[in-house]
């Protein structure tokens, strides 16, 4: 019997707040949008600014984040000293359609929260970076978490990558008391045995380990994605190094999944479960383990009411015991700036609130967004307590690496990664090798035919983006590290054929 243990994970954080809010839905480009304070009132106010009033709009489809963006926002619309007033303008459901109508109607806002096809963004002209308008202090703080692209010949920053999901594993604190496991699991191998105790002590009733593959909505990216990382990989199968997809990493993986499900110790049903059930049994206290993401921790407490103590750890380490790569973090680029914006200034002002220490850690707080900015985390320890104390187990650690910077564009033929691995991982009569063969060939003509079909797009461009119609690849990579936006470059379709000659 294992006598290690058991104990929470803490991060850089203490303790914080869940309040998952929503605010009301504006459509874009509606003049009674509401603000949160008027101009008209700051110029009332004691000592308020003699600058010129100036309203600025930022639009966001992040609903779930309202709860601390609405009160930051009102916030830096009471105490700035230029006179700004921001306005929120948030649409959900069909975002993307939306906000490229206002775009095409002269009616962008002057801050994006994103974008749904940042070529065609920056193809038109519909973004610019934000450079010059950052302080130069900033600009040197938040370097290390901006999205750069090179346009026309000069590499500039775009969008900010202040936040991110994390990969971790969930499991059950009651049901790991029961099997007698005293110490959390650090390999694959002790997942495993501990998912065997688990399953011989819940005799039918509860299961070790919780797969979902799944024919849609499975979580296979959410165990695939973090064990591909730690194998070297990016987007769950390219290697940097060889400038090449190749899948056959995922082999011993795919083996010990067939082996668990044909031991009978994952929760039955492994082919039919989607995500969304596979946290539901998890929260009815029926599994002992399941892979996991930060967004879980609302989900499993509210949406799906666990009513078992549950907690999280660390994802275990490669299979062989050795990781080859860093864990790779769930990030997106966010916060864009309109080019039709008459407040460019101004906008920037904002960003700058929105990177700070104050709106950061209240977005960390509330656990509405996973905020990866050192500073925000550190701001978060005097926020007030949390109501669900798993929010800070899933705090990013400093080896963690950011991904946003990777353009691999692909035009797949056939099943996708997440598709082909939950039928290996279903079907023990199919041929590991021979399909993981067939797979690295497909994403690699794919990669391939996308980089020729994009450069026509290129050609018709009314900028020279460097990642359209190119395929890219990065000088002195480390997978340990994360990707420095200044190492990578592309190569054209003839060019990276000849790479893999």
């Amino acid at each position: 019997m294992k006598k290690r243990t058991l104990g929470f994970l803490m991060a850089l954080l203490t303790t914080f707040t869940m309040l998952a809010g929503c605010g009301d839905k504006v459509a874009i480009g509606d003049e009674n949008a509401p603000t949160n304070s008027s101009a008209d009132s700051k110029e009332s106010e004691e000592g308020a600014s003699d600058k010129e009033p100036v309203t600025i709009q930022y639009f966001t489809w992040t609903s779930g984040s309202m709860s601390a963006i609405e009160p930051m926002v009102e916030k830096f619309n009471e105490t700035n000293e230029d006179n700004i007033t921001v306005e929120v303008v948030l649409k959900t459901g069909e975002w993307q359609t939306a906000l490229k109508t206002a775009i095409l109607s002269g009616q962008a806002p002057d801050i994006l929260h994103g974008v749904s096809d940042v070529a065609e963004a920056l193809s038109n002209g519909w973004i610019e970076p934000w450079d010059n308008y950052l302080s130069e202090d900033f600009k040197e703080k938040i370097n290390p978490y901006t999205y750069k692209v090179e346009v026309n010949g000069e590499l500039n920053t775009y969008a900010f990558v202040w936040g991110a999901k994390t990969y971790k594993m969930a499991y059950n604190k009651e049901l790991f008391e029961k099997a007698g496991i005293t110490e959390l699991p650090t390999s694959w191998q002790e997942v495993y045995e501990d998912a065997k105790l688990i399953t011989e002590a819940g005799n039918g009733d509860y299961y070790g380990f919780g797969l979902s593959s799944a024919a849609s909505g499975s979580a296979v990216p959410f165990i695939m994605e973090p064990v591909g990382a730690l194998e070297g990989y990016y987007k769950m199968g390219y290697d940097f190094a060889s400038n090449r997809y190749d899948f056959s990493y995922a082999k011993p993986y795919i083996e010990l999944f067939r082996q668990m499900i044909a031991e009978g110790i994952t929760f039955p049903g492994a082919e039919t479960l989607d995500n969304d059930s596979l946290r539901a049994q998890f929260a009815a206290g029926r599994i002992g383990m399941i892979p996991s993401v930060s967004w879980d921790c609302a989900a499993i407490n509210t949406q799906f009411e666990a009513d078992c103590d549950w907690g999280v750890f660390e994802w275990p380490v490669a299979i062989d015991g050795e990781n080859k790569g860093a864990l790779c973090l769930r990030d997106s680029a966010n916060y864009m700036l309109s080019a039709t914006s008459e407040h460019k200034e101004e906008a920037a002002k904002f960003v700058e609130f929105m990177l700070g220490e104050d709106y950061q850690s209240e977005l960390l707080s509330k656990a509405t967004d996973m905020s990866v900015l050192p500073w925000a985390l550190e701001a978060a320890q005097d926020k007030p307590a949390a109501q669900f104390p798993q929010w800070v187990e899933y705090s990013p650690s400093e080896d963690m690496v950011q991904v946003s910077n990777v353009n691999l564009g692909v035009q797949i033929t056939g099943d996708n990664e997440s598709t082909t691995f939950a039928q290996l991982i279903d079907s023990p009569d199919m041929d590991i090798d021979a399909t993981l063969a067939d797979l690295s060939k497909r994403y690699n003509d794919g990669l391939l035919e996308q980089a020729r079909m994009d450069e026509e797009k290129a050609a018709a461009a009314g900028n020279d983006i460097a990642f359209l119609g190119k395929i890219m690849t990065v000088s002195d990579f480390d997978p340990m590290k994360a990707i420095d936006p200044e190492k990578i470059h592309y190569v054209t379709a003839d060019e990276w054929q000849a790479m893999q000659d």
